[in-house]
């Protein structure tokens, strides 16, 4: 009996795993499609109207098509980073808006880490939608916590409920 119940342990750990993995899979097909679908328009007016005009169309199609795949790769690999880093946060005790905007921001710098005008739009739109998804101001701030504990910042005992 002990047997069959490790057993069960296991194949759940490994269900969850297989499920991490196709988020994480999934969501980098996601985030490499939606960023072509996005950066190709913009791309294509801004080379087209304002590149230098001694530039050749084979040239304006090979910057375009450079501009489109990098941006593409980049939010792929941010959603990569992304999931990978909340499936393994969310193993700790760490609370899901803290994890949510840890990950972000640790996978924001990792993948967008370059000073460029794009960049610093998508970091602003990862802190934006970290602090959306789940740090209010009234929770108190205690980074470890979840919310089941009654640690508290403060002194490090148990609070009496």
């Amino acid at each position: 009996r002990r047997h069959v119940s490790s057993v069960t342990v296991v194949s759940v750990g490994m269900g969850d795993l297989k499920g991490d993995l196709r988020q994480i899979l999934q969501g980098f097909l996601h985030g490499f499609l939606y960023g072509a679908k996005i950066r190709f328009p913009h791309a294509l007016l801004m080379v087209s109207l304002f590149d230098k005009k001694d530039l050749s169309w084979d040239r304006k199609i090979d910057k375009i098509l450079s501009l489109t795949l990098n941006h593409a790769r980049n939010l792929g690999l941010f959603v990569l980073t992304y999931k990978s880093l909340v499936a393994g946060l969310r193993k700790t005790n760490m609370r899901k808006g803290v994890a949510v905007a840890l990950a972000g921001g640790l996978g924001g710098s990792l993948v967008f880490g370059d000073d460029t005008s794009i960049n610093t739009q998508v970091k602003f739109a990862v802190i934006r939608e970290a602090f959306s998804e789940g740090l209010s101001i009234d929770q108190p701030l205690c980074l470890l916590a979840s919310s089941e504990s009654s640690w508290t910042p403060y002194t490090g005992e148990a609070m009496d409920t």
